[in-house]
């Protein structure tokens, strides 16, 4: 989150309060994931879906940051 106008991309801010953020390794790449009471625990009947996305803990977002 930013808390200020920005024109490109290059900037994603900071978390909000209570929630964590990481970047993992996706190849040659950063995965951004986060964790927090604000973030989706897993996909409502689809266990290998929330698998796929909670592999590690937090969420894999499919953005590179």
């Amino acid at each position: 989150m930013t808390r200020f106008p920005i024109s490109g991309p290059g900037n994603i801010g900071v978390p909000v309060p209570g929630t964590e953020v990481k970047l993992a390794p996706v190849r040659a790449k950063r995965g951004l994931r986060a964790r927090g009471n604000n973030v989706v625990s897993g996909y409502l009947d689809e266990p290998e879906l929330t698998h796929d996305a909670f592999d590690d803990g937090p969420h894999r977002m499919g953005e590179a940051g």
